[in-house]
């Protein structure tokens, strides 16, 4: 559930170098779309942006999900990522 922009190609040239298959889950899919999804390609790591965090731990239910990486695409998402924590490791 990340929107286009340059995180997501990051994220997907990342993913494939380490010949690993992805699953979009977009935006405009609902509720019900995106908990059968979880469930059935049994994801176990979702890339998001903040606002969409609350959603996806609400949705994950009895999904395989144990991992929401939280990026921040733009100044109005990282305004309103209250959910998303950071810890910087030198």
């Amino acid at each position: 559930m990340l929107p286009t922009c340059a995180e997501w190609t990051v994220s997907q040239l990342a993913l494939w170098s380490q010949s690993l298959t992805t699953v979009t889950l977009y935006e405009t899919y609902g509720p019900d779309a995106i908990s059968f999804i979880l469930k059935q390609a049994e994801l176990s790591i979702v890339i998001t942006i903040g606002s969409k965090v609350q959603q996806l731990i609400d949705l994950a239910g009895a999904s395989h999900l144990k991992i929401i990486v939280c990026t921040l695409s733009s100044a109005a998402a990282a305004a309103s990522s209250r959910e998303c924590r950071f810890e910087w490791r030198n």
